[in-house]
């Protein structure tokens, strides 16, 4: 495994090298424990942090006997559907929920932005429900409640508007028909797919951020569109190392500054930026931050994941579907919505593997039947 780790280690030492040349000025950590305001400022140290602790819960769920998951699959299935119920609740009363919260949070911009979070963070754990409910209601009673659970949710994620969390759905299922059809090396072309995806991020991104007809798009597409380009533009400034750690954060232009875009958009766009501290896009801000020297260093890490994870051959059907809808939420997180830097979002990748894993070893102890369809 050492050579794994230091895969892993070369990227995390260059991100930690890119904050040399980054215009972010912040310290390492702020504030203290005893006045109950300490924060680590670092990027670097956060996501590094969250690497490592990631890894160690998933080499934890990993390391469970079979016949010891049974209680920490029921805690999880329980977290998995309470979040679920707040979701429900959050969307059919909105009104309601930002009213009453209104004393604590702005209900016109925090809270909506929250809920939006809230709703895509659940989609990707959602894929571990259902196949929940495929191991425990064998047959097709459990095939009917799977089903459900992934048309209620796709028509809830529509109408809150959240479109990435519905989009979720349609990337787990696709990746889902890959490793079903190709179950010895499904896996390992889905990830070699998402490493490509950074590699040539700034052709593949550049060429979709120009080609798709932005009038036809809603206002939150368009932006992403433009932030796209402007980052592609920024990365031509600097390819080889990128502009340093953190950097997009510093990028000021606004709507303003570029009117053609703004026709494109609406008058009330004109002061903000067009890159909005991150430009929504992981593999572009790889690029942005660090570089085609991390653009390499982070296709490394993903394509060696694809060839180090279980053939899906080896998965239970359940658990195979999980693992797809697990893969599928993420990038698409990956690619529209979160910063890279954001160790909240890889802190709930990590949560997620554990739970597929756990799904698994539990239906080791009690098989699912294969359903028809996937024979």
């Amino acid at each position: 495994m050492a050579l794994e780790h230091r895969r892993a280690g070369f990227f995390f030492a260059w991100i930690s090298i890119s904050t040399l040349w980054s215009p972010v000025e912040t310290g390492w950590v702020s504030g203290s424990l005893a006045t109950g305001d300490f924060a680590i400022e670092s990027d670097a140290i956060r996501v590094i942090a969250s690497g490592f602790a990631g890894a160690a819960l998933i080499q934890a769920a990993s390391g469970l006997h079979k016949d010891a998951v049974e209680w920490p699959t029921r805690i999880m299935i329980a977290a998995v559907a309470v979040q679920a119920v707040t979701v429900i609740v959050c969307v059919v009363f909105e009104d309601a929920v930002l009213a009453a919260l209104a004393p604590i949070s702005d209900p016109h911009t925090a809270m909506p932005q929250n809920i939006g979070r809230n709703i895509n963070l659940f989609a990707l754990v959602l894929p571990i429900l259902i196949g929940w409910a495929l191991a425990v209601w064998r047959g097709l009673s459990g095939t009917v409640l799977a089903i459900a659970l992934a048309a209620g949710f796709g028509v809830l994620f529509a109408a809150s508007g959240v479109s990435a969390a519905l989009v979720a759905l349609l990337l787990g299922a696709l990746a889902f028909l890959v490793i079903a059809r190709l179950s010895e090396t499904g896996l390992k072309w889905l990830f070699s797919a998402l490493g490509a995806s950074i590699l040539l991020a700034p052709v593949a991104f550049g060429v979709l951020a120009t080609s798709l007809p932005v009038s036809s798009l809603p206002l939150s597409a368009r932006s992403r569109l433009f932030a796209w380009r402007t980052t592609i533009e920024k990365i031509s400034e600097n390819p080889w190392t990128g502009h340093g750690l953190g950097a997009t954060e510093t990028w000021r232009a606004t709507f303003s500054d570029r009117p053609e875009w703004l026709a494109q958009m609406t008058p009330a766009f004109a002061p903000f930026p067009i890159v909005p501290r991150h430009p929504h896009n992981m593999p572009l801000q790889i690029w942005a931050d660090t570089g085609i020297v991390g653009a390499v260093l982070a296709t490394a890490i993903v394509v060696w994941l694809g060839w180090a994870l279980p053939r899906p051959a080896t998965l239970n059907w359940p658990a195979r579907l999980a693992a797809a809808g697990v893969f599928g939420a993420a990038c698409t997180q990956f690619f529209v919505s979160y910063s890279v830097w954001n160790e909240a979002f890889w802190a709930s990748v990590f949560i997620a593997g554990s739970g597929v894993i756990m799904l698994e070893k539990r239906l080791r102890r009690a098989p699912a039947e294969v359903p028809r369809s996937a024979r």
